[in-house]
């Protein structure tokens, strides 16, 4: 598995998270906060919010999953397997967060230098060249399995392995627990107090530019209630068992292309950046204290972290 583990839930946890968070659409008693400037935006580099502030950055994240992949490896060098001691990012930091901003459940997908000819499906490597993401991976063996989740395939617990304890929940467990928790992502929000600022799609101002989104669409000959059932259409999900050549098809591309073309001109991801603006100043003004305590907590774990790092490069 060589750390694959690890790596996967670094990058489940930030599949789409963009705006922040969107819970229930239903529609709340209070009145939506009044909206500040509302910017022109032409690309995701151009997006930033007010959360940015309190969510970990690139650099936080890799030293949390270094450490984390350092005591990964050493629970599993205990049971006779060889592990990596640090992960090998999929992208780099500036493509992650371009990546990571460029999809909201706010506004679908947003990246007009891709659009025009890679539609909806891919992501920046390393190498800057775009693929699925999804790293090819040797898949474990059952008893690799055992060790890193804690449990057979029958779900039973595994207390043993050669005479030796195997943590309750394995070594992924061991080594999220070494790192004070899973690793939340960049930019996350899921784990801040109360989850995070809600920003609801039922504003009354995301539903508005929605509509006009959607007429803009309707006009160019596509039918799509809002921007993220654009990018969220069936026929554009990708083989899973042929991910690694998925080529978007040149319907998705025309979509895609007719769908940043109607966002620019009606400047709905400024409107969108506006709306979730006012959402994340009033969602930290009402959580100040909590937040505080949140940073000091995290900035604890990145303590741990490099002190774990620290070590093994003493050895």
């Amino acid at each position: 598995m060589r750390g694959v583990k690890i790596t996967a839930a670094l990058l489940a946890s930030v599949a789409i998270a963009g705006c922040g968070t969107t819970r229930s659409p239903g529609r709340s008693t209070a009145p939506p906060p009044p909206l500040g400037p509302v910017p022109t935006i032409t690309s995701p580099d151009a997006i930033s919010l007010p959360i940015d502030a309190y969510t970990p950055s690139q650099s936080e994240e890799d030293t949390l999953g270094h450490a984390a992949a350092i005591s990964f490896a050493q629970c599993m060098q205990r049971f006779g397997f060889q592990e990596p001691k640090k992960l090998t990012p999929d992208a780099q930091p500036a493509a992650v967060l371009h990546d990571l901003r460029a999809r909201s459940p706010l506004y679908g997908f947003f990246d007009p230098s891709v659009a025009h000819a890679e539609g909806y499906g891919v992501v920046r490597s390393a190498s800057g060249d775009t693929t699925a993401r999804t790293a090819a991976a040797k898949p474990p063996t059952r008893v690799e399995e055992s060790l890193i989740t804690g449990h057979d395939a029958s779900g039973t617990r595994v207390a043993s392995y050669d005479g030796k304890p195997v943590p309750r929940e394995g070594c992924q467990g061991y080594a999220f627990a070494a790192v004070g928790g899973s690793l939340p992502g960049v930019g996350s929000t899921h784990d801040m107090p109360d989850g995070g600022p809600d920003v609801p799609l039922a504003d009354p101002r995301i539903t508005s530019i929605n509509k006009q989104w959607s007429g803009c669409m309707e006009a160019k000959g596509f039918n799509y209630p809002a921007p993220v059932a654009a990018i969220s259409d069936p026929r554009w999900k990708p083989d899973p068992k042929n991910i690694e050549h998925y080529m978007p098809s040149r319907e998705q591309i025309t979509v895609a292309s007719a769908d940043m073309d109607c966002k620019l001109s009606l400047n709905l991801i400024g409107v969108a950046v506006a709306v979730a603006t006012a959402y994340h100043k009033q969602y930290i003004a009402s959580h100040a204290a909590e937040l505080a305590e949140y940073r000091k907590n995290f900035k604890n774990r990145l303590a741990k972290a490099t002190a774990i790092i620290t070590s093994e490069d003493n050895h």
